[in-house]
Parts: C-alpha cells; structure tokens; sequence
C-alpha cells in the first residue's frame, strides 16, 4: 500500500531557529510555572475528592481577604451559634475566590469563598 503524496515524508533541512524556537517555548513554559509556584496561586486539592482546600496563600493570590476568625454559623438561618472562629476567605465577588471555588453567605457585601 502507498501513501498519498501529501502522507509520504519529507526531507525537512533543519534550521538553527528551529532549535532556537523550540528552547525558548521551554524557557517560557518554566519561567511561567515558577511566577505561579511563587505567587501562591496553585490550589491544593484533597487526595481522592475534588474539594478544594482553601489556603491563606491562594486566597490572597485571587484578590480575597484570609480572616483566621469567620463565624461557622454564616448564612445559617439558627437562633443560635456556637462560639467557635474558624479560617476563611472573604469576597466581595467570585472573581476574588481561588479556582474551584465560589463567593457565597453574602452579608452587608462580604461573602465566603466555598467549594459548594
């Protein structure tokens, strides 16, 4: 069986830019993935689920404000909460939230990033 014309390979001269080229992509691609790596945009997701655990360093990152004490009761409609802080990231919008994550319990404009 013959290829068609257009399949059959070709003797392509190898150019002094082509290795040029193909170097700088792989410079690029590893100067982009450091300034990310340092900026504390990776978001860390727990082993076997597709939680995202929030951290002070992503939500900062995203333009969010890490509060070490946000009520565990927010946007629960009881009566009574209990006295307990726990961490968060407070948004006034989705934008500010880290990736896989959403701004919701909006109260007077400051919302919560959650995974749900």
């Amino acid at each position: 069986m013959r290829l068609p014309k257009a399949l059959q390979q070709r003797d392509v001269p190898f150019k002094p830019w082509h290795g040029l080229l193909f170097l700088g992509v792989i410079v690029v691609s590893l100067v982009l993935g450091f300034l990310q790596w340092q900026s504390g945009a990776w978001v860390e997701e727990s082993p076997g689920s597709s939680e995202v655990i929030l951290l002070q360093s992503s939500c900062e990152a995203a333009g969010g404000v890490w509060n070490e004490c946000i009520s565990p009761c927010r946007g629960d409609d009881s009566d009574f909460c209990i006295d307990l802080c726990s961490t968060g990231c407070e948004c006034v919008s989705t934008l500010d939230c880290p990736f896989g994550s959403i701004c919701t319990d909006m109260i007077d404009g400051i919302g919560v990033c959650s995974n749900s």
